[in-house]
């Protein structure tokens, strides 16, 4: 479980870091908004970390599994039709 989180935390860590090196570059970022985020994700990552000393490893493998499936289909429910839009 931990390899799994490390490894998602970078991934979306390259992903953010792209994406705010490609908006830098245009000269328009939205500061309040990104604020917003930042912050949101350091509530977030303080009460995660308060979870996962409170509930049991398997609860918290199976929650991820099924939010990284959620996920999937989500994705591919948007990705899907426009394979095959003309």
């Amino acid at each position: 479980m931990p390899v799994a989180i490390g490894t998602s935390l970078l991934v979306i860590l390259i992903n953010s870091l792209t994406a705010l090196g490609t908006r830098a570059g245009t000269g328009t970022l939205d500061w309040p908004l990104l604020a917003g985020f930042a912050a949101c994700a350091a509530v977030g990552s303080n009460l995660g970390n308060r979870l996962t000393a409170r509930l049991h490893p398997q609860a918290l493998t199976t929650a991820f599994a099924g939010l990284v499936t959620v996920l999937a289909v989500a994705m591919a429910a948007v990705a899907l039709p426009h394979l095959w839009a003309p």
